[in-house]
């Protein structure tokens, strides 16, 4: 991003600054080789959800292997990723 510092800051519009920033889409493949079972382990969370689980669960995280792209879901009542 260029700014042009010939105009005072305090008269630049912020929002036209921040919209004429540019950034590079996300890569549709990772490039990065995983070697082994268990190197690399994603989260994603998903919630509140609008009607509660059979035990008040709320939210949903899918934790995934990336070397094998095996998932394991854990639904819980709250935000924490840990396992009770």
């Amino acid at each position: 991003m260029t700014v042009d510092e010939s105009i005072p800051a305090s008269e630049q519009c912020p929002s036209r600054v921040a919209g004429k920033q540019r950034t590079n889409p996300y890569p549709q493949k990772s490039l990065t080789e995983v070697a082994d079972i268990g190197d690399i382990t994603v989260a994603d969370m998903w919630g509140p959800a609008h009607v509660k689980g059979i035990n008040g669960e709320l939210y949903l995280t899918v934790y995934t292997d990336v070397k094998t792209c095996y998932r394991y879901r854990y639904f819980s009542r709250d935000k924490t990723l840990g396992w009770k």
